[in-house]
């Protein structure tokens, strides 16, 4: 039997940014040290069905964020692990850089993570 061909650029349905709760992007926003001035569509890619996005600061700076919430707590954990690990991977060219994670709560949402990466 041979596989079937998956089309990994359609994998997961992603909210949009601003979708998420305003506790979660006031933390986005602190992580960075700055305002969010504009974000693109989340990516396709995936399984979680988690926030992954590329963001644009004020300044022009772009980062890429992650964010999962209650309704996943899989990708909180997981989150929570690829923030302990991506420091260890020190300078490796192939490694993004890990610019800040938090545990955020939210007020009437619930415990979200959140990881931003250069």
């Amino acid at each position: 039997m041979r596989p079937v061909p998956l089309d990994y650029s359609v994998t997961s349905e992603r909210p949009a940014w601003a979708s998420l709760p305003t506790d979660v992007r006031e933390g986005v926003a602190a992580i960075c040290g700055s305002a969010i001035a504009s974000d693109a569509p989340p990516v396709r890619s995936g399984f979680t069905g988690s926030y992954a996005g590329v963001l644009t600061l004020d300044g022009g700076r772009r980062v890429f964020v992650k964010a999962g919430g209650p309704a996943l707590p899989h990708v909180v954990t997981a989150l929570a692990r690829e923030a302990d690990v991506l420091p260890q991977l020190g300078e490796l060219n192939c490694a993004p850089r890990l610019l800040g994670s938090s545990a955020i709560q939210t007020r009437g949402e619930g415990d979200w993570r959140v990881l931003v990466r250069t």
